[in-house]
C-alpha cells in the first residue's frame, strides 16, 4: 500500500518495496540473443509492432505522442533514464487498491524520489520519473535507476528483493508535455519537490515513527520468507533489516 504524506502544503505518496528491473522502452528489450543478456520475456502469442531493426516494440506508458509508434524515441529508454513503475491503470487488482487514494492520482510523467538508508545511516536518494504501469508492482525501476543504487541492472535475473527501497511519488508534478524530459530536469524537479516536502530530515523523522507501508500485501506470493520492516530507532540506527529471499 502507499501512504499519503502531506507537509508544507505538498502531497506525496510513500511506500517501500524491492527494486525489480524493467526493460520496457529499450529498443533492444526483446532481443533474446543479446550478448549482454538484455531480454524481455518472450511472448509468442502476440503480434508485435516492430522497429526498423526488426525487433518488437516494447512500449512504456509514458510516451512522446508526436512520434510514430515504431520510433524508439517515442518511449522512455531505461538504459538512460531513471524511471519507476507504478499502478497507473486498473484499480481492480489487490495491489492497485492498496495504492489508491481519493485525494490524489498518479499519472505517467509524475516525478518521484527513490531512497535507501545506508549502513552509515545516510539517506541516499535519486530522482526518477513514473514511466510505466504494472498492476502487481512490488517495487520496480529502470536499468538506469538500478545502476544508481549499485543494483544488478539485468532485467532477466538482476534486481534486488531486499525491501529497503523507499519510493516517494509527487502526484501532479509532471510537465506539459510529460515527455520527453531530460534526466537533469527530472533530478531538478525531484530535488525541488523533495526539499519542499522536508527532504531527508522529514523522511528520517517519518522512519522513526512507524514502519513504512509495503508496496504489496503482507503475504508475499513470491516468497515464504517473513517480511521484515525498515525503520530508524531514535538514535538513527536501522531497525528491522530487510530480508533478502533467495
Amino acid at each position: 500500500m502507499s501512504e499519503l504524506l502531506v507537509n508544507n502544503n505538498l502531497k506525496a505518496l510513500l511506500f517501500r518495496g524491492r527494486m525489480m528491473i524493467d526493460a520496457d522502452g529499450a529498443p533492444d528489450a526483446y532481443q533474446i540473443d543479446d550478448p549482454r543478456n538484455l531480454s524481455h520475456e518472450e511472448d509468442d502469442n502476440k503480434q508485435h509492432l516492430k522497429y526498423q531493426t526488426g525487433l518488437p516494440v516494447c512500449p512504456t506508458s509514458l510516451i512522446d505522442a508526436r512520434r510514430a509508434k515504431a520510433d524508439p524515441e517515442r518511449y522512455v529508454n531505461p538504459h538512460n533514464i531513471p524511471y519507476i513503475v507504478y499502478c497507473l491503470k486498473s484499480r481492480n487488482t489487490d495491489c492497485c487498491k492498496l495504492h489508491h487514494h481519493d485525494e490524489v492520482r498518479v499519472l505517467a510523467g509524475d516525478i518521484a524520489v527513490v531512497a535507501t538508508v545506508e549502513a552509515n545511516e545516510e539517506i541516499k536518494w535519486y530522482g526518477a520519473v513514473v514511466a510505466d504501469h504494472n498492476s502487481e508492482t512490488r517495487g520496480e525501476g529502470s536499468m538506469a535507476l538500478a545502476r544508481l543504487f549499485g543494483v544488478d541492472a539485468n532485467p532477466r535475473n538482476g534486481g534486488s528483493k531486499e525491501l529497503k527501497f523507499i519510493y516517494i511519488i509527487f502526484p501532479g508534478s509532471r510537465l506539459a508535455p510529460a515527455w520527453p524530459v531530460s534526466e537533469s530536469e527530472i533530478q531538478r524537479i525531484a530535488k525541488e519537490k523533495f526539499e519542499a516536502l522536508g527532504g531527508t530530515e522529514f523522511l528520517r523523522q517519518r522512519l522513526k515513527r512507524e514502519p513504512l507501508p509495503l508496496a504489496f500485501l503482507e503475504s508475499d506470493p513470491e516468497s515464504s520468507e517473513p517480511i521484515d520492516r525498515l525503520a530508524l530507532a531514535d538514535d538513527g540506527s536501522t531497525e528491522g533489516e530487510a530480508s533478502s529471499p533467495a
